[in-house]
C-alpha cells in the first residue's frame, strides 16, 4: 500500500472518531428489526459501534465521497434490520460510503453476527459471531475494497488504566 493511500486510510479512520453521524435515511422502519438503543438499558447494555474506512487513494477522491449522501451498506445483526432512534423515529442504520461514519448505541450482551448489505441487498460482509459484552466499547471496524472487505472488532474496557 503506498504511503499517500495509507495516509488517506488514516486520515478518514481519524475523522471517523470526531463523526457521529445520523442515518441518512428518512425510511420509517417497523419495530420487527434488530433495535439499537440510544442509551444503556437492562436488555441493550452494551456499547456497539460501527465505522467504515473509504476506499480512495487521494484527499480529492476523499471529498468527492462526502458529496454522496445516499446509503451504500444497510447492517444487519443476526440476520435483522438493526434500526435505531434518530429523530425521533425508527430508521434502518445506514452507512454511507465517505466513510468519515462512526455511529452505534447499546445492543444486548451476547453473540452476533454483522452484515453489511448493499443498495441491491447483496451481503458486502459478514462476521463470525462476536461475543460482544457489556462494560466495554464493542467496535467494529470496516475496511478495504469494497469488493473484498474486512473488518476488524475492537473491544476495549471504558476506563483507563491506572498505570496509563
Amino acid at each position: 500500500m503506498s504511503s499517500k493511500r495509507t495516509v488517506v486510510r488514516v486520515a478518514g479512520i481519524s475523522l471517523v472518531a470526531l463523526a457521529s453521524v445520523s442515518s441518512c435515511s428518512t425510511q420509517q422502519v417497523g419495530v420487527d428489526g434488530f433495535a439499537i438503543a440510544p442509551a444503556p438499558t437492562d436488555t441493550h447494555p452494551a456499547a456497539f459501534a460501527l465505522s467504515l474506512a473509504s476506499d480512495v487513494d487521494t484527499l480529492d477522491e476523499q471529498m468527492q465521497l462526502n458529496a454522496i449522501t445516499a446509503p451504500l451498506y444497510t447492517l444487519k445483526i443476526d440476520g435483522s434490520t438493526a434500526i435505531s432512534l434518530t429523530g425521533g423515529r425508527l430508521v434502518p442504520f445506514q452507512i454511507r460510503a465517505a466513510g468519515l461514519y462512526l455511529d452505534g448505541g447499546w445492543i444486548p450482551a451476547g453473540s452476533h453476527v454483522f452484515e453489511l448489505v448493499d443498495t441491491d441487498g447483496r451481503t458486502a460482509l459478514s462476521t463470525p459471531p462476536y461475543d460482544i459484552q457489556p462494560g466495554r466499547t464493542n467496535h467494529l471496524v470496516v475496511f478495504g475494497h469494497r469488493a473484498a472487505l474486512e473488518h476488524r472488532l475492537l473491544s476495549y474496557e471504558y476506563g483507563v488504566p491506572t498505570d496509563t
